[in-house]
């Protein structure tokens, strides 16, 4: 190989820089190689020496073989090139001489070859010219181009060498490679077109644009202009060219007189450079639909490259300046110092750099980013070069987040439903204990009249309790439907607490638990449900004398806030943990889940607090210095401005209403129902409250009850083998007496679409089967 002992000499000229794999194949490059070559990145990545899209020659235009290009000689000795000297045609058809340098990438522990480096820098206008004026000198030596010999022309450059006379519009001199290229095989050919030769042969839109080209050589200082054309061959085919023409003599007035040239055919690489334009559009395409950049990083300079893709996912501009520092800088700040100690570990373990990291764009926006790469050494097994790849997963990454928030939800709806299961089935069963006890030993009539008062008193309480668990349960059931409808009036708020404690008291003085009170002093006026309004009063006071010893205190306190009314209720109790304290408000959630637990309860009283609050407009909150510090509720509801005297008057005994006796006297019922039990209830009541009851167990027994007599009402069961309540209601209306008759249908499913069967059933109400 002939080599250039004065490259180093050109020490401020670009380097151009390209990774070969240990196959030839190019791995990356960076600007400079794109700018010397005329090639872009993404033609040259992938390519091999083996199979190139370029012409090479060597100084005396011989062409440069593959087998002796420096990277493949350095793949195959793993030894380095020095200054080797190589003709390189770019795509647009220029000629470019270049020296080139090799440096072999060694394993350290293998000594195994992984890649070769390959730097070279243009020396083009030291080597090229002096191969030009070489060319010319021989010429001009000779005086004449007929005793010019085809070899000293030959010899100098590949490609048809011709003098054009620029006044007689004719070549005086073609070489005998026009006859290869062209296919005019004999010089009496070519001197047939000889007078007319390029009007003839070039291709008529080419031809339009040669005075073009002449008028450019007309005012050249001597330079040399390129000119690409199509040239017509002998077999009618059309073949590119690319001359490079100069001013050889000119007329005594300055007008150009001949003009010496060199034309090469161009016809493979135009075919190479289209299909290399479509490959660099399908590549680009598939870049941009994969969202990848690639970076390249030279560890000795300093110097980091993006691609404008990159740049793109970081957020940067595509001109602007980018560094080590600036990319860290990128980069969300909890992410730094994992990201650069990835890159060292890296480099110094010469393991793949992998690792996910957010990149803050300039308007806060965060994108997660998939970064890949590797680093390259020396033979002295320093890191000299790393370069890799990012990739935007900011959708796959809020879709894993998505999915492991929703495994997570999943996973603790599944625990707290197991555990609700669980509280619930404990919570119903416990008041069902003593019931069926104390009814035991009742019906075995041992029991003296102390004894039976009080087994009475107990079997009314639990079974009290046990219903309140069920209309929790309802509560929150119409809750969630939205089906919790409210009777809104005027009220005074100081009412509906006095009323929500007669009902509270007594559990306070089972605990000898002090309740204070403490009212603003002038009227505080609400639009509410006035039962509702007393159920979130008695919600929260229960809920005080639950988790409050004995001989303990609770105060009420009813103020003004602004144009809102609060409702204050604070405990001496157990307290609240801080970290239990946002989830007081929430279903079925509870600061004890376990067997052992100390309160019971469904967890709903709370969450029924919070709901019915919101839909009077009012919000509630909770507060609680610890453990053993007790803990304070709050209620605020918006005020109203009405005259006291349009005031609702409210019923103390809401949550408790007793039976009026007799109501019933003189009405004859007929009661349909297939439970013994519920049936002999229901017979019982009705005949306590003055009724004539005539009971039947189906619906064909009542139908046929019809035939006899007409009831003043009817009261149906809906849970019904065969035929079931509602299609009662319906055969009933069938009949003549029939159409009028008042029913009542009587369930304990409680379910939304049962109200509305009993509605298509014409049934003047729906009542839940719960004896009060």
């Amino acid at each position: 190989m002939k080599t250039n002992p004065n490259r180093t000499s050109n020490s401020t000229a670009a380097v151009g820089v390209i990774f070969h794999l240990v196959d030839g194949t190019i791995q990356s490059c960076n600007v400079e190689a794109e700018n010397i070559l005329g090639y872009t990145a993404e033609q040259l990545v992938g390519a091999s020496p083996f199979d190139p899209p370029w012409q090479t020659i060597h100084e005396d235009g011989s062409p440069f073989p593959t087998e002796s290009y420096p990277a493949i000689v350095s793949i195959r000795t793993s030894q380095p090139c020095s200054d080797v000297i190589m003709g390189f045609y770019k795509p647009n058809g220029d000629l470019v001489w270049i020296s080139i340098d090799t440096l072999p990438l060694i394993k350290v522990n293998s000594n195994e070859l992984y890649g070769v480096e390959v730097s070279f820098i243009d020396v083009t206008k030291d080597v090229g010219t002096e191969i030009i004026s070489k060319t010319l000198d021989r010429i001009v030596e000779k005086q004449t181009f007929r005793v010019a010999t085809k070899e000293q022309l030959v010899d100098v450059l590949p490609g048809v060498i011709y003098v054009y006379d620029a006044i007689a519009h004719r070549n005086v001199y073609v070489n005998s490679q026009a006859y290869d290229l062209l296919g005019y095989y004999t010089p009496q050919e070519i001197s047939e077109l000889e007078h007319n030769f390029v009007a003839q042969v070039m291709h008529p839109d080419d031809f339009t644009r040669f005075p073009a080209h002449i008028s450019s050589l007309y005012n050249s200082e001597d330079e040399i202009c390129k000119f690409e054309y199509r040239m017509r061959h002998k077999n009618g085919e059309w073949r590119w060219f690319c001359s490079q023409d100069r001013v050889y003599n000119r007329t005594a007035d300055g007008s150009v007189e001949q003009i010496v040239g060199i034309a090469r055919d161009i016809t493979n690489r135009q075919q190479t450079e289209i299909a290399l334009r479509e490959s660099e559009a399908r590549l680009k395409l598939a870049t941009n639909a994969s969202d990848i950049g690639m970076w390249f990083w030279d560890l000795i300079e300093d110097d980091l490259e993006f691609t404008p893709q990159c740049k793109i996912l970081f957020g940067l501009p595509p001109e602007g300046e980018i560094t080590y520092d600036i990319f860290l800088g990128v980069l969300h700040p909890e992410d730094r110092e994992r990201t650069n100690n990835a890159v060292e570990e890296a480099l110094a373990n010469r393991t793949e750099y992998s690792i996910k990291y957010r990149a803050v764009w300039s308007d806060g926006s965060v994108y997660w980013i998939l970064a890949k790469g590797r680093g390259f050494y020396n033979q002295s097994g320093e890191a000299v070069r790393m370069m890799g790849t990012v990739q935007d997963i900011t959708a796959q990454k809020k879709l894993e987040q998505k999915l492991l928030q929703q495994t997570e939800d999943l996973t603790n709806a599944n625990r707290l439903k197991d555990e609700f299961l669980a509280i619930v089935s404990h919570e119903l069963r416990t008041p069902l204990n003593p019931i069926l006890g104390w009814s035991q030993m009742l019906a075995n009539g041992r029991l003296d009249a102390e004894k039976t008062a009080m087994g009475i008193t107990i079997i009314e309480r639990n079974a009290k309790l046990q219903a309140g668990l069920i209309e929790d349960l309802l509560d929150v059931s119409r809750i969630l439907r939205g089906k919790l409808n409210l009777h809104k009036n005027p009220l005074d708020l100081e009412s509906i607490i006095r009323s929500a404690l007669t009902t509270t008291n007594l559990a306070a003085e089972d605990k000898s638990i002090q309740i204070k009170t403490n009212y603003e002093s002038s009227t505080l006026q609400v639009l509410g449900d006035a039962g509702r309004l007393q159920q979130i009063v008695w919600n929260l006071v229960s809920n005080a004398i639950k988790f409050t010893p004995e001989d303990g205190q609770i105060l009420i306190e009813l103020e003004r806030i602004d144009s809102y009314a609060q409702i204050k209720v604070r405990d001496t109790g157990k307290g609240i943990e801080p970290e239990f304290l946002p989830y007081v408000f929430e279903r079925f959630r509870q600061a004890e889940n376990s067997s052992t637990r100390e309160y019971g309860g469904l967890g709903l009283g709370l969450a029924i607090v919070r709901h019915l609050t919101e839909l009077h407009g009012g919000t509630v909150a909770v507060s609680s210095p610890g453990e053993g510090q007790g803990a304070t509720f709050s209620v605020k509801l918006p005020l109203i401005n009405i005259p006291t005297t349009e005031q609702t008057e409210i019923d103390s005994n809401f949550m408790d209403r007793s039976v009026q006796p007799n109501r019933f006297s003189e009405i004859k019922v007929l009661v349909v129902d297939d439970e013994p039990d519920s049936l002999d209830i229901l017979i019982f009541l009705l005949q306590q409250e003055g009724a004539e009851v005539i009971s039947v167990v189906s619906a064909d027994e009542a139908i046929e009850a019809l035939n006899y007599l007409t009831p003043d009402l009817i009261v149906s069961d809906i849970g019904m083998p065969k035929t079931n309540g509602f299609d009662l209601m319906k055969q009933i209306r069938q009949l003549p007496k029939g159409k009028n008759i008042p029913a009542i249908a009587l369930t304990a499913y409680a379910r939304e679409v049962d109200k509305q069967l009993s509605i298509d059933a014409a049934c003047i109400s729906q009542v839940d089967q719960q004896i009060k």
